[in-house]
């Protein structure tokens, strides 16, 4: 299993900053850094594991010379774990590299957050990876960290995550302009 040695930066009881480029917010202000990758060869029960450790529900998967080569979700493993909502043991000996997607939608750091929103819609995709000038990936986003700040920027108050943490809204009721308690 290939992980990065820190904690992520993107959840933390700020409110989400983003920077503009040109006027538009760009996506650098909404990843999620720094990412926590899986290996080709890891079976699916560490790729749950790395998940729930980490509050995460995807991650890029890359080879043995780090090249990211697909990304794994949720949904990837519980479609190949349970299917047909039964439990499909032999499936947990999966690995990553059979279970991934095998598609990497990429964007640049200073991609408008609108611009990344219009991709994932358009290619039916949850996550896209940021990377930075030479193509290294930096970070990812998800649709949800899109929804986060489309609330923000309209005046919603929307708590911050912790890793891991799955927020309850039944208890928030959140208005324009009301702040979390």
């Amino acid at each position: 299993m290939s992980t990065n040695p820190t904690d992520s930066n993107r959840h933390n009881a700020e409110p989400t900053r983003v920077q503009t480029r040109g006027g538009e917010p760009a996506i650098d202000g909404i990843m999620t850094s720094p990412l926590r990758t899986v290996l080709l060869s890891d079976r699916a029960e560490t790729v749950a594991a790395v998940f729930v450790e980490h509050g995460i529900s995807a991650a890029p998967v890359s080879d043995t010379e780090g090249l990211v080569v697909g990304v794994i979700s949720k949904t990837d493993l519980v479609q190949r774990c349970y299917p047909n909502g039964r439990h499909a043991p032999e499936a947990e000996r999966a690995t990553a590299g059979e279970l991934m997607t095998p598609l990497v939608l990429g964007v640049s750091r200073d991609t408008p957050i609108t611009r990344a929103a219009a991709l994932m819609a358009y290619e039916c995709v949850h996550h896209v990876i940021v990377r930075d000038k030479v193509g290294k990936p930096v970070g990812m986003v998800s649709s949800l960290d899109i929804m986060e700040w489309l609330a923000q920027r309209h005046g919603y108050a929307v708590p911050a995550r912790a890793p891991g943490a799955a927020r309850d809204l039944n208890n928030h009721t959140l208005h324009p302009g009301e702040e979390e308690t």
